[in-house]
């Protein structure tokens, strides 16, 4: 039995359309996906330390909360009212600035803001610019406890409470070139 010819220009067409379909589905998922790698990519982690008693610090926490449905962010909150929080925010004051800490407090990328004012009129601007150039991870938060290490503890190549900057180990790595060549 021959199949007519316009059987096999209908059955042609069918298999177009089902090929194309595929190749659409496969196209949509992998664009999909590679928006979920860029917004994970893109996500700008900010360290929040507040008060439970302090009103300020609930007028930044719903900042923080409006500012999740327009960046990819996410938040660690630190209630300093807790014995643990506390010894985390004064360990942080030690190791990322000269000067005391007061809260509302939010570090996002290297940047420390500190008080309400200055957290609501520079924080939406430092979160997009860090979302448009690649997100920021959570900042160190001092050394793991460990058997040789105690929290708070200076660290062992520069007798300070956190590791060298990126900076200072360039400055270094120049140092050696210049005497090299």
């Amino acid at each position: 039995m021959t199949v007519p010819r316009t059987g096999r220009c209908f059955t042609f067409v069918v298999l177009l359309a089902i090929l194309a379909i595929l190749g659409l589905s496969e196209s949509a998922q992998t664009a999909s996906a590679a928006g979920k790698q860029k917004k994970k990519k893109n996500t700008v982690w900010l360290v929040f330390f507040s008060s439970s008693t302090c009103p300020h610090c609930e007028q930044v926490k719903e900042l923080t909360s409006a500012l999740r449905g327009k960046y990819p962010i996410r938040v660690r909150t630190f209630d300093i009212d807790k014995e643990k929080d506390y010894a985390l925010f004064t360990a942080m004051e030690s190791i990322h600035s000269q000067e005391k800490f007061s809260v509302p407090l939010i570090i996002a990328g290297e940047t420390i803001l500190i008080g309400e004012k200055e957290i609501t009129s520079k924080l939406e601007a430092e979160v997009r610019k860090l979302a448009l150039t690649g997100g920021a991870r959570l900042p160190y938060m001092g050394a793991a406890p460990g058997p040789k290490t105690k929290p708070g503890s200076q660290c062992s190549d520069c007798g300070r409470g956190r590791p060298p900057s990126l900076g200072e180990e360039l400055g270094k790595l120049k140092i050696i070139i210049d005497k090299l060549f």
